[in-house]
């Protein structure tokens, strides 16, 4: 027996549960890190360290998602990341946490979240089919959510963090996860009416999707935006606002960014479904806008207004991107295409700072802003160009025709 009214609900639950604690764990790990050797830069080393192998399991995650069934490896991501930081709260508690243990158990923890993201992004069409309800409507509400718990969970941990111990610090997240994992267990879907199955070309799934432009314009925008941003966030703007004497500006900018992020995606799920061409033009206007704005590193109020238009443009690309893959990937393997959009997407931050940190040296922070400017209009000309198949008029695959009328049955999620 199935509850529409409350699938949307239930899985925003799980989204935000999952997404607060694995925002708040990349504040606590540096954090222990921090506390263990009491030198700053061996926090950066421990968080890159846990980092980087997500970008694999991201990759294998798909695999299992589509052999084991979205829910199901939801579940068992979520759970993976309970019972990694569980083990590290009671090493912590007994005092044997050293630098080797916080790594271990820190990129064990890590190295779920991935998984369990593309889960829950191959379980959106699910939802939208269940509830009854577009595919872009969820996909808008769940961004919302991803921006509420990636404001929250860094606050919220450095709030505990300093008012009680790590370790129950850490229970907390465990809590969050678990509860995650039940929330998603519980999940009313329907059982879709099983039709014959579409007649897909034999050859390997990673051919196929590589022969569709709106997967791999998909991609190239997740990566580039990533490439782009990260350098922006974590090299021009901290030394923009420390050169013009306002550090403290800093923070507001990111959580201007993260505010416009939320609003960004709210204006898509009440939009993309009635004039998509207008939210997808309406996005990149806002959005390049916001990076002009930034480039020129104008007094800080026009600086936080591009920062904001950039949080924007970004809740609407963000779904945008997701529910293009969703309705041009074949059920079977929409896992797998995700688990690689994600790892890369993941990659790609730390790729963007290796390039531009370099040239933000070489050229000041008016060079970087405006290489970054030009980063984006490469995007934007690619988004321009690929316009017609991203908003659906193009080629989609047998079961993604249909708004979230996915084939699989409630057994195969």
């Amino acid at each position: 027996m199935t509850s529409p009214r409350v699938t949307v609900p239930t899985f925003l639950t799980a989204e935000g549960l999952s997404l607060f604690a694995d925002s708040a764990l990349l504040v606590v790990l540096p954090w222990l890190a921090l506390t263990i050797t009491g030198r700053a830069s061996t926090s950066s080393l421990v968080l890159a360290a846990v980092m980087v192998p997500a970008v694999v399991t991201g990759i294998a995650g798909g695999y299992a998602i589509d052999r084991l069934g979205r829910r199901r490896s939801s579940v068992v991501a979520s759970l993976g990341s309970a019972a990694a930081a569980a083990a590290l709260a009671i090493v912590d508690g007994t005092g044997g946490l050293g630098i080797g243990t916080l790594i271990a158990f820190g990129l064990l923890a890590t190295a779920f979240g991935t998984p369990a993201v593309t889960a829950r992004d191959a379980l959106m069409a699910d939802v939208a089919r269940s509830a009854g309800v577009s595919l872009e409507r969820v996909a808008g509400l769940r961004q919302g959510v991803s921006s509420i718990a990636f404001l929250g969970g860094p606050a919220v941990a450095g709030l505990l963090l300093a008012t009680v111990p790590s370790p129950l610090t850490l229970s907390i997240l465990v809590a969050c996860w678990v509860a995650a994992s039940a929330v998603t267990a519980v999940l009313p879907l329907s059982t879709a009416p099983r039709g014959a199955a579409p007649a897909v070309e034999r050859v390997a799934w990673w051919r196929r999707i590589t022969r569709d432009p709106v997967v791999v314009t998909s991609i190239v925008i997740g990566v580039g935006s990533g490439v782009i941003t990260a350098p922006l966030s974590s090299v021009v703007l901290p030394a923009h606002f420390r050169a013009i004497g306002e550090p403290a500006f800093f923070g507001v900018a990111v959580a201007l960014s993260g505010a416009g992020s939320l609003v960004g995606s709210i204006l898509y799920s009440l939009l993309a479904r009635r004039r998509p061409g207008w939210t997808y033009a309406g996005m990149i206007a806002i959005t390049t806008a916001g990076f002009a704005l930034v480039a020129m590193l104008p007094a800080f109020p026009l600086v936080l207004t591009g920062q904001f238009a950039i949080g924007l443009g970004a809740g609407v690309l963000g779904p945008f991107v997701i529910v293009a893959i969703t309705r041009h990937t074949e059920e079977s393997e929409r896992g797998r295409v995700l688990g690689v959009f994600n790892s890369l997407g993941l990659g790609a931050s730390p790729a963007g700072l290796a390039v531009f940190a370099p040239l933000v040296a070489a050229t000041g922070i008016g060079g970087g802003a405006v290489a970054v400017l030009v980063g984006w209009g490469v995007l934007a000309l690619l988004l321009i160009a690929a316009a017609r198949p991203m908003l659906g008029h193009g080629r989609a695959s047998g079961d993604g025709r249909a708004a979230g009328d996915g084939q699989a049955s409630e057994e195969g999620t």
